[in-house]
Protein backbone atom coordinates (compact mmCIF):
# COMPACT_ATOMS: atom_id res chain seq x y z
CA UNK A 1 0.00 0.00 0.00
CA UNK A 2 1.09 3.23 -0.71
CA UNK A 3 1.64 6.13 2.38
CA UNK A 4 -0.23 9.02 1.94
CA UNK A 5 -1.91 11.63 4.31
CA UNK A 6 -5.26 10.67 5.79
CA UNK A 7 -7.46 12.94 3.75
CA UNK A 8 -7.23 11.33 1.12
CA UNK A 9 -8.17 7.86 2.09
CA UNK A 10 -11.24 7.56 1.07
CA UNK A 11 -10.59 8.55 -2.43
CA UNK A 12 -8.31 5.80 -3.63
CA UNK A 13 -10.98 2.70 -3.24
CA UNK A 14 -13.37 2.30 -6.15
CA UNK A 15 -15.44 -0.76 -6.81
CA UNK A 16 -16.56 -1.66 -10.28
CA UNK A 17 -18.72 -4.46 -11.49
CA UNK A 18 -19.89 -5.11 -14.97
CA UNK A 19 -23.49 -4.96 -13.45
CA UNK A 20 -24.93 -1.74 -11.71
CA UNK A 21 -23.72 -1.62 -8.15
CA UNK A 22 -25.95 0.02 -5.89
CA UNK A 23 -24.68 2.25 -3.07
CA UNK A 24 -26.11 2.21 0.19
CA UNK A 25 -27.98 5.18 1.59
CA UNK A 26 -25.98 4.39 5.01
CA UNK A 27 -23.53 6.85 6.21
CA UNK A 28 -20.02 6.22 6.18
CA UNK A 29 -19.62 4.26 9.67
CA UNK A 30 -16.35 4.34 11.64
CA UNK A 31 -14.92 2.54 14.53
CA UNK A 32 -17.96 3.36 16.77
CA UNK A 33 -19.93 1.13 14.72
CA UNK A 34 -17.86 -2.12 15.67
CA UNK A 35 -16.20 -1.45 18.85
CA UNK A 36 -13.00 -0.74 18.28
CA UNK A 37 -10.48 -1.37 21.30
CA UNK A 38 -8.90 1.31 23.10
CA UNK A 39 -4.68 1.35 23.21
CA UNK A 40 -2.74 2.91 26.12
CA UNK A 41 -3.63 6.31 25.29
CA UNK A 42 -7.34 6.08 25.07
CA UNK A 43 -7.13 6.03 21.04
CA UNK A 44 -9.16 3.77 19.10
CA UNK A 45 -7.30 0.92 17.23
CA UNK A 46 -8.73 -2.22 14.61
CA UNK A 47 -6.29 -4.86 14.58
CA UNK A 48 -6.81 -7.06 11.27
CA UNK A 49 -4.14 -9.55 9.93
CA UNK A 50 -1.00 -6.99 10.15
CA UNK A 51 -2.79 -3.91 10.12
CA UNK A 52 -3.14 -2.08 12.71
CA UNK A 53 -5.64 0.60 12.19
CA UNK A 54 -6.14 3.85 13.93
CA UNK A 55 -8.81 4.80 11.67
CA UNK A 56 -11.33 3.17 9.61
CA UNK A 57 -14.12 3.78 6.98
CA UNK A 58 -17.03 1.62 6.28
CA UNK A 59 -19.46 1.42 3.48
CA UNK A 60 -21.84 -0.48 2.33
CA UNK A 61 -23.39 -1.73 -1.38
CA UNK A 62 -25.29 -4.33 -3.27
CA UNK A 63 -24.44 -7.02 -6.40
CA UNK A 64 -26.38 -8.64 -8.23
CA UNK A 65 -25.31 -12.13 -7.03
CA UNK A 66 -25.90 -11.40 -2.89
CA UNK A 67 -29.22 -10.98 -1.50
CA UNK A 68 -26.89 -9.18 1.33
CA UNK A 69 -25.25 -5.95 0.96
CA UNK A 70 -21.37 -6.15 0.92
CA UNK A 71 -19.06 -3.98 3.13
CA UNK A 72 -15.68 -2.00 2.20
CA UNK A 73 -13.75 -1.04 4.67
CA UNK A 74 -10.98 1.28 4.40
CA UNK A 75 -7.82 0.87 7.49
CA UNK A 76 -5.53 3.75 7.92
CA UNK A 77 -2.62 2.88 10.24
CA UNK A 78 0.31 5.44 11.00
CA UNK A 79 3.88 4.14 9.76
CA UNK A 80 6.06 7.54 11.09
CA UNK A 81 3.72 10.53 13.48
CA UNK A 82 6.58 12.59 13.13
CA UNK A 83 6.65 12.55 9.33
CA UNK A 84 2.50 12.20 9.11
CA UNK A 85 3.24 8.68 6.91
CA UNK A 86 0.17 6.78 6.23
CA UNK A 87 -0.71 3.22 5.45
CA UNK A 88 -3.99 2.23 4.15
CA UNK A 89 -5.53 -1.54 3.74
CA UNK A 90 -8.77 -2.24 2.53
CA UNK A 91 -10.84 -5.01 3.14
CA UNK A 92 -13.58 -6.45 1.45
CA UNK A 93 -16.42 -7.92 4.16
CA UNK A 94 -18.83 -11.01 2.90
CA UNK A 95 -21.73 -12.66 3.41
CA UNK A 96 -20.71 -16.48 5.43
CA UNK A 97 -22.36 -17.94 2.57
CA UNK A 98 -20.95 -15.85 -0.32
CA UNK A 99 -17.88 -17.62 -1.74
CA UNK A 100 -16.61 -15.41 -4.13
CA UNK A 101 -13.60 -17.19 -5.49
CA UNK A 102 -15.69 -19.88 -6.12
CA UNK A 103 -17.89 -17.77 -8.43
CA UNK A 104 -17.16 -18.56 -12.24
CA UNK A 105 -15.62 -15.64 -14.30
CA UNK A 106 -18.65 -16.01 -16.93
CA UNK A 107 -21.24 -15.12 -14.08
CA UNK A 108 -20.22 -11.60 -13.18
CA UNK A 109 -16.38 -9.58 -12.81
CA UNK A 110 -16.30 -7.78 -9.58
CA UNK A 111 -12.75 -5.44 -9.37
CA UNK A 112 -11.26 -2.97 -7.13
CA UNK A 113 -9.63 -0.42 -8.69
CA UNK A 114 -7.30 1.86 -6.60
CA UNK A 115 -6.36 5.68 -7.90
CA UNK A 116 -3.71 6.06 -6.10
CA UNK A 117 -2.60 9.31 -8.41
CA UNK A 118 -5.84 10.89 -7.87
CA UNK A 119 -5.49 10.56 -4.09
CA UNK A 120 -3.18 12.91 -4.20
CA UNK A 121 -4.82 15.57 -5.83
CA UNK A 122 -8.48 15.22 -4.96
CA UNK A 123 -10.16 16.86 -2.00
CA UNK A 124 -13.16 17.40 0.20
CA UNK A 125 -14.01 20.44 0.94
CA UNK A 126 -13.34 21.85 4.34
CA UNK A 127 -10.72 24.39 5.44
CA UNK A 128 -8.52 21.74 7.42
CA UNK A 129 -7.97 18.40 4.60
CA UNK A 130 -7.22 16.25 7.35
CA UNK A 131 -10.74 16.29 8.92
CA UNK A 132 -12.87 17.19 5.98
CA UNK A 133 -15.51 14.70 4.67
CA UNK A 134 -17.48 14.35 1.78
CA UNK A 135 -18.16 11.49 -0.90
CA UNK A 136 -16.88 10.56 -4.68
CA UNK A 137 -19.05 13.61 -6.29
CA UNK A 138 -17.61 16.43 -3.53
CA UNK A 139 -14.04 15.25 -4.79
CA UNK A 140 -13.90 14.74 -7.99
CA UNK A 141 -17.28 15.66 -9.46
CA UNK A 142 -20.56 14.31 -10.41
CA UNK A 143 -19.69 13.92 -14.13
CA UNK A 144 -16.67 12.68 -13.26
CA UNK A 145 -17.92 9.69 -10.96
CA UNK A 146 -20.84 8.73 -13.79
CA UNK A 147 -18.37 8.81 -16.63
CA UNK A 148 -15.69 5.60 -14.77
CA UNK A 149 -18.85 4.08 -14.01
CA UNK A 150 -20.26 4.10 -17.84
CA UNK A 151 -16.54 3.38 -18.66
CA UNK A 152 -16.25 0.54 -16.83
CA UNK A 153 -19.79 -1.24 -17.49
CA UNK A 154 -18.42 -0.78 -21.42
CA UNK A 155 -15.25 -2.26 -20.78
CA UNK A 156 -14.89 -5.42 -23.14
CA UNK A 157 -11.62 -7.79 -22.13
CA UNK A 158 -11.92 -9.04 -25.70
CA UNK A 159 -11.80 -5.40 -27.60
CA UNK A 160 -8.95 -4.21 -25.16
CA UNK A 161 -6.87 -7.04 -25.61
CA UNK A 162 -7.05 -7.73 -29.08
CA UNK A 163 -4.56 -10.90 -30.32
CA UNK A 164 -2.55 -10.20 -27.26
CA UNK A 165 -4.26 -12.66 -23.89
CA UNK A 166 -2.10 -12.06 -21.38
CA UNK A 167 -4.41 -9.71 -19.54
CA UNK A 168 -6.97 -10.94 -17.06
CA UNK A 169 -10.07 -8.83 -17.23
CA UNK A 170 -9.38 -6.78 -13.98
CA UNK A 171 -5.46 -5.77 -15.21
CA UNK A 172 -7.29 -4.76 -18.84
CA UNK A 173 -9.67 -2.76 -16.83
CA UNK A 174 -7.35 -0.98 -14.96
CA UNK A 175 -5.16 -0.16 -17.80
CA UNK A 176 -8.19 0.87 -19.97
CA UNK A 177 -9.01 3.17 -17.69
CA UNK A 178 -5.51 4.11 -16.58
CA UNK A 179 -5.06 5.91 -20.45
CA UNK A 180 -8.33 7.00 -21.26
CA UNK A 181 -9.54 9.04 -18.72
CA UNK A 182 -13.09 11.06 -19.06
CA UNK A 183 -13.36 14.78 -19.88
CA UNK A 184 -15.06 15.54 -16.68
CA UNK A 185 -12.28 14.60 -14.67
CA UNK A 186 -10.41 17.21 -14.57
CA UNK A 187 -8.09 16.65 -11.79
CA UNK A 188 -6.81 13.51 -14.18
CA UNK A 189 -3.29 14.98 -15.97
CA UNK A 190 -3.60 14.80 -19.55
CA UNK A 191 -6.99 13.21 -19.22
CA UNK A 192 -5.12 10.18 -18.17
CA UNK A 193 -4.77 8.51 -14.91
CA UNK A 194 -1.52 8.16 -12.64
CA UNK A 195 -0.57 5.12 -10.50
CA UNK A 196 -3.84 2.59 -11.13
CA UNK A 197 -3.92 -0.52 -9.52
CA UNK A 198 -6.92 -3.12 -10.30
CA UNK A 199 -7.58 -6.60 -7.89
CA UNK A 200 -10.12 -9.30 -8.62
CA UNK A 201 -12.42 -9.54 -6.28
CA UNK A 202 -14.15 -12.75 -8.27
CA UNK A 203 -12.81 -16.00 -9.45
CA UNK A 204 -9.47 -18.24 -7.76
CA UNK A 205 -7.20 -14.93 -7.93
CA UNK A 206 -9.37 -13.56 -4.88
CA UNK A 207 -6.90 -13.52 -1.73
CA UNK A 208 -7.77 -16.14 1.07
CA UNK A 209 -10.12 -14.26 4.31
CA UNK A 210 -8.37 -12.93 7.05
CA UNK A 211 -8.73 -14.74 10.33
CA UNK A 212 -10.82 -12.74 12.71
CA UNK A 213 -8.35 -10.59 15.83
CA UNK A 214 -9.56 -8.35 18.50
CA UNK A 215 -11.57 -6.10 15.79
CA UNK A 216 -13.82 -6.85 13.00
CA UNK A 217 -14.01 -3.77 10.61
CA UNK A 218 -17.37 -4.53 8.58
CA UNK A 219 -20.90 -3.46 10.29
CA UNK A 220 -22.14 -7.03 8.25
CA UNK A 221 -23.14 -9.91 11.16
CA UNK A 222 -20.63 -12.29 10.87
CA UNK A 223 -19.33 -11.39 7.64
CA UNK A 224 -16.19 -12.50 6.57
CA UNK A 225 -13.19 -10.48 5.53
CA UNK A 226 -10.68 -10.61 2.69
Amino acid sequence: MTPNSPCSTFLTGVLVALSLIQPSVAQLSSCDAVNCLLDEYNKPTCSVGNTTAQAIGISNFSIPISSQELTWTVAVQSLNETQSTFERDFFLGTPADLNLKARSSLELQVCAIFFNGAANKASFPGDDPEYSQGTCDDALATSCVNDIHDQAQAFRLEDYNGSNKSNSFCEGLGKALSIEAPQSCTIASGHEWSDVEARPLTGSDVPDLLQKSNCTPTTGHNYALT
